[in-house]
């Protein structure tokens, strides 16, 4: 099975960020603190966009070093393994302070031509290597000899993360 899209990946975490705005638009840090369900529900899709961030080429986060990702990629860690000892304060604060600029981020990113896409994919997975394919045949040469025996091609895909 090839891994998720990437713009699969950004298109889940845009979807994360609208539905915790909406979730949360008449809130306040006290609504929010006494709302298990609403607490439960912003946690849940912090935890979404977490694990979309962790499947991002690193060549991608590379280009945008104003997303704290290794933050980003602990929260997961916290919510997945200390959900218990979760402040409510924090998770507030990533709703109002911090998930806007991590929206733009992301809508930047999807606004990338699929081209672009495939570049961070290629760099993220192959390091420096640049990768000029033209036919699936190429692709599949490309994929093998980087060391990808277990790649899913979709058109010119040499990674497995375009659907």
């Amino acid at each position: 099975m090839a891994s998720r899209s990437v713009r699969i990946r950004l298109a889940d975490s845009r979807e994360e960020i609208a539905g915790i705005r909406e979730l949360t638009k008449n809130a306040d840090l006290d609504s929010f603190a006494r709302s298990w369900a609403m607490k439960r529900a912003v946690e849940h899709a912090l935890l979404i966009i977490s694990e979309a961030a962790k499947h991002l080429p690193p060549s991608m986060k590379e280009a945008h070093p104003e997303v704290p990702w290794q933050k980003l990629h602990a929260l997961g860690n916290l919510l997945r393994h200390a959900y218990r000892r979760i402040d409510p304060e924090i998770l507030w604060s990533i709703v109002s302070d911090h998930l806007s600029a991590l929206d733009q981020t992301v809508l930047t990113l999807l606004n990338e031509p699929e081209g672009s896409l495939l570049k961070f994919c290629w760099l993220g997975l192959a390091g420096a290597r640049s990768a000029c394919v033209e036919t699936r045949a190429q692709v599949r040469f490309a994929s093998r000899s980087a060391g990808f025996e277990n790649f899913v091609c979709f058109g010119y895909c040499v990674c497995g993360f375009h659907a």
